[in-house]
């Protein structure tokens, strides 16, 4: 299991078997919990664009296939 998490402490981070910590200390409630969403959010949207780079070109055709899709319903 592959687990993404702020906290390297957590029951969460400890059972899995590639815990990605991704985060820092805690300063300011709002600032910390914006800035660890951003955090997680550009992790994993650096393991969806790196997938199709190791898996070869069928899921770059799938990529294409949502992009054409998602483009359909731009204003």
């Amino acid at each position: 299991m592959i687990a993404l998490t702020s906290f390297s402490g957590t029951r969460l981070a400890q059972r899995a078997d590639i815990p990605l910590i991704a985060g820092g200390r805690e300063l300011d409630f709002r600032f910390d919990a914006m800035s660890a969403r951003i955090t997680h959010l550009a992790v994993l949207d650096a393991i969806y664009v790196s997938l199709p780079h190791r898996l070869g070109e069928r899921p770059f055709d799938r990529l294409r296939t949502f992009y054409n899709e998602e483009a359909a319903w731009r204003l």
